[in-house]
């Protein structure tokens, strides 16, 4: 699977861990229940990207944050782009010489967002 699409399953995953009431675990089963096309290693890769960013989703959001606070024109993130860079961002730092094929599935995934920016203060961060 490439990897704009496994970005796209994990921070559609992470969206619905934030945005319900559910534990992790249920909600990912779940997820993966409705998409059995996915095989056993995408399964596996998108299960490590939205644990690891669980596991320091605090870091994350902050990071999300402050780079969102250094842009010039102000950006609103919604609960689905703000998983997405969450996610993103986790990447960069476990594999930081895959910055550039993660910076380009993120600017496939999210399309129209102003992404350029953003994501040079991640890779200065």
């Amino acid at each position: 699977m490439k990897p704009s699409s496994l970005l796209g399953h994990a921070a559609e995953a992470l969206s619905r861990i934030h945005g319900g009431h559910r534990p992790a675990d249920g909600v990912m089963a779940d997820f993966f229940r409705e998409r059995r096309y996915l095989g056993a290693r995408d399964r596996r890769e998108i299960s490590r990207m939205v644990n690891g960013s669980l596991r320091h989703s605090r870091l994350l959001d902050q990071l999300v944050q402050a780079a969102c606070r250094k842009l010039t024109d102000p950006v609103n993130l919604t609960l689905p782009e703000s998983s997405s860079l969450m996610v993103a961002e986790h990447e960069m730092h476990v594999e930081p010489a895959g910055a550039a094929e993660i910076s380009a599935a993120l600017a496939e995934y999210i399309g129209t967002m102003p992404l350029d920016d953003l994501l040079s203060q991640f890779a200065s961060d």
